[in-house]
């Protein structure tokens, strides 16, 4: 489930931006929160500004067009859950180069969700060379070696 998470996103990111990140990772943060974080999405445009201090303009653009993102964004991940999302989130940088959106889903009885974390369906993946994946419900688990979802190489434009 979060390989197909983040590969619709980086669709709706080219689809609604031209251009998607080159990177797309996406994590359970416990039972009810999913956090995608994006990477290499800024275009030359974006990018010329940036560098010619128009660090704002950048940022309200960013802040607009997540904005106008959002009802497509929070759509996919209810999909894909078969949860409704009772929050979103959403931040970027321009350096480092990163977007992160956090998708805060209304809660579900234990086990009664078929994606829900430690369920054996994608949200167990392991990190590459972390073949010891621990399991996001567990409160002395570490996001950073959750479960993460890959996508890259193949998702660049």
């Amino acid at each position: 489930m979060l390989v197909e998470l983040s590969n619709r996103i980086v669709q709706e990111f080219r689809a609604s931006v031209g251009k998607g990140p080159s990177k797309c990772n996406a994590y359970w943060a416990g039972r009810d929160l999913l956090v995608v974080l994006l990477q290499g999405g800024y275009s030359v445009a974006e990018q010329t500004l940036f560098d010619a201090g128009h660090e704002r303009a950048v940022h309200d653009a960013q802040h607009a067009l997540q904005s106008s993102m959002e009802a497509r964004l929070t759509n996919i991940v209810a999909d894909l859950t078969g949860r409704e999302v009772a929050g979103f989130l959403g931040a970027s940088r321009q350096r480092p180069d990163l977007r992160a959106e956090l998708f805060l889903l209304e809660p579900v009885e234990t086990g009664a969700c078929p994606t829900e974390p430690g369920s054996g369906s994608g949200a167990r993946l392991a990190e590459p060379g972390n073949e010891s994946s621990a399991d996001p419900a567990d409160p002395g688990h570490d996001i950073a070696k959750s479960g993460v979802a890959l996508a890259e190489g193949a998702l660049q434009s």
